[in-house]
């Protein structure tokens, strides 16, 4: 599985604007830019440091970083807000819009009259359980990532 390092010193982190928590039960070490304090003016794709791992997690994508990354690389959008879904087995990305579950379709179908209730709610289960949903504040994300630009790299594999 690919992951994100961070490469850079955790000195630089503070002046950058992360503060530094403790997570979990086990005292975490991390440096982070997500504020619980102020969360109207915390960055909506907040990055979490961990020191143990040295890894680098944006938001709560988990397993579906990198693939994300891969796929904004380069493309230009109309809006701020892209959509897109990853999927949670193979990590690819797929825009929402061409996903054959998409949770807009089926709540269209249902409104139609083609699904059931039933139907309709055990297809977005499924959707779910196949599909992790990701709404990107694009510029957003791309400020909080040009800050420690030259701090992180991708890392294929194990």
């Amino acid at each position: 599985m690919s992951h994100i390092l961070f490469t850079g010193n955790f000195r630089d982190l503070i002046p950058l604007g992360f503060r530094f928590e403790k997570k979990y039960a086990r005292n975490y070490r991390c440096y982070t830019t997500y504020n619980p304090d102020d969360v109207h003016n915390s960055p909506p794709h907040p990055l979490w440091i961990y020191q143990k791992g040295r890894s680098v997690e944006i938001d709560e994508w988990g397993d579906s970083e990198v693939p994300i990354l891969k796929y904004l690389e380069g493309k230009t959008f109309k809006h701020d807000i892209a959509s897109f879904c990853a999927s949670k087995k193979t990590g690819e990305v797929i825009e929402s819009c061409n996903c054959d579950l998409n949770t807009t379709r089926l709540a269209i179908r249902h409104l139609q009259g083609e699904l059931t209730v039933e139907e309709y709610d055990k297809l977005v289960d499924e959707y779910y359980a196949t599909y992790h949903e990701i709404n990107v504040d694009v510029i957003a994300l791309y400020k909080e990532l040009d800050r420690i630009k030259w701090m992180y790299q991708i890392v294929e594999g194990d």
